[in-house]
């Protein structure tokens, strides 16, 4: 399906998101009314938001499973290196 591990779980989580943004948070109404305990549920989903949307962050930049970009450099310059010069004392 996608390429990487990564972004399929990025994807579950903003999808995530979505679904707790409209079906777990209490609409307009329920907040105005005030009825039981809006408040505990608003709090709760926007926690959650905050996480799941961090984590999704956290896996954009970091990108699991991808070689260090300092090893790539490593690699690339070992390979591209000149050969080394003779010693200029002559021993």
């Amino acid at each position: 399906m996608l390429r990487y591990p990564w972004t399929t779980i990025k994807l579950l989580l903003v999808i995530s998101v979505m679904l707790v943004g409209t079906l777990v948070l209490p609409s307009a109404d329920e907040l105005r009314s005030g009825a039981g305990d809006p408040g505990r549920w608003l709090v709760a989903g926007a926690v959650y938001d905050v996480v799941a949307l961090s984590l999704a962050t956290g896996l954009a930049v970091y990108k699991p499973g991808r070689r260090s970009w300092l090893r790539r450099l490593a690699q690339r310059g070992r390979a591209t290196e000149p050969a080394p010069s003779p010693d200029p004392d002559g021993s």
